[in-house]
């Protein structure tokens, strides 16, 4: 395990350096294609997922500046999509065509991400990450070098459907999470209500870095076979993203009686190597 900080620091800095070249050179390349053949991150999320409609005005002042609001037929006027996760990841690991080193082996997180996001001029939409929560130092540094994600080191509890999130110094209760997963009764609905979010997932996500953005395919195999209703009671504090999404929320919804209903899923995810944002 002492040297585990070393063989990873190996394996990845030939990455980061391609990372930072890539971003200076994207008319070059074919990112799509070639960032997978070079590397990609692995992992196993298991936890609960809730789609949030939220004011757009609240929501828009959490972008930074060169992004902006897509409109989605998902909220009604004046709200906006919203993506929340309560869970652990499993067996992180960054993977090439020579092999793969493991990152991590298991960690707790929590996500807030928003949906249909435009970039300046491009015409394409895409997912930003607000923030991310874990409680894992080797998941930290993953993210930062490779691929700008907005990631805060926590102190997070997790037992059977509850999880607690602290700051790193366990001082500030941030959020808390409790949910029931139940064997979905009408799974031919359940289908159809993650059908119509379904198309968002697929969206490449974005992360501000530095000055710029990094943009990147984000595969999160869910299958719908295996999704499962749960309800979803979340407890967000002033510092858990931002004061204006403070409160709790309880609305009872499983994704068997809405797109926004929550639901329960462990699916294994393929994160592709980020370069620059292209404009069209």
């Amino acid at each position: 395990m002492r040297c585990m900080p070393y063989l990873l620091s190996v394996f990845l800095l030939p990455i980061v350096v391609f990372a930072s070249d890539a971003v200076r050179s994207w008319d070059r390349i074919d990112s799509a294609v070639f960032s997978k053949d070079i590397v990609h991150g692995e992992a196993t999320m298991d936890g609960v997922f809730q789609v949030k409609c939220l004011p757009a005005a609240v929501i828009t002042n959490l972008l930074p500046g060169g992004l902006s609001l897509k409109n989605t037929d998902l909220c009604k006027d004046g709200f906006h999509p919203a993506l929340f996760f309560f869970g652990a990841q499993k067996n992180l690991r960054a993977v090439s065509k020579f092999g793969s080193v493991l990152v991590s082996k298991r960690y707790n997180e929590s996500i807030m991400a928003v949906f249909s996001v435009a970039y300046e001029n491009a015409a394409e939409r895409f997912l930003y990450v607000t923030q991310i929560k874990v409680d894992s130092a080797a998941a930290w540094i993953f993210a930062q070098p490779y691929g700008g994600l907005n990631k805060n080191m926590s102190t997070i509890n997790s037992e059977v459907g509850q999880q607690t999130i602290y700051s790193k110094d366990s001082s500030k209760l941030l959020a808390s999470a409790k949910w029931a997963v139940s064997a979905s009764a009408d799974t031919n609905k359940l289908a159809e209500n993650f059908n119509k979010i379904e198309q968002y997932f697929a969206d490449r996500a974005i992360a501000k870095r530095g000055a710029g953005f990094t943009c990147f395919g984000f595969n999160w195999n869910f299958k719908v076979g295996k999704i499962k209703s749960s309800q979803l009671e979340m407890k967000l504090g002033d510092e858990y993203v931002s004061a204006a999404l403070s409160g709790t929320y309880s609305d009872n919804l499983s994704l068997e009686d809405s797109p926004l209903g929550s639901f329960y899923s462990s699916n294994s995810w393929v994160m592709q190597l980020p370069l620059s944002c292209p404009q069209n």
